[in-house]
Order: structure tokens, then sequence, then C-alpha cells
């Protein structure tokens, strides 16, 4: 699946696998600020 994520810093959007987000941040490919990671509910599937 893949996740779009909005840069906090530059304003940029970005995608991403799923698979790759590991951890509670990422580097934006833009600027490489860290963009904070939502936490995920597995419950909200519908």
């Amino acid at each position: 699946m893949l996740l779009k994520f909005q840069c906090l810093s530059c304003g940029k959007t970005f995608i991403v696998e799923d698979l790759e987000v590991d951890e509670s941040e990422l580097s934006c490919p833009h600027c490489q600020q860290e963009v904070p990671v939502p936490e995920c509910d597995e419950d909200e599937e519908e």
C-alpha cells in the first residue's frame, strides 16, 4: 500500500510504500527534514 505524506518544513508531498515505514519519523526526500509518521490503527480497516 502507498502512503502519502506532507513535509511540515518545506510543504512538499511524497509517497512511500507502507513497508518502508518502520520508524516514527521519515526523512523528507526534498529537504531532508524529519516528517512524523502518525500511528496506524489496524482496526480501522473496513
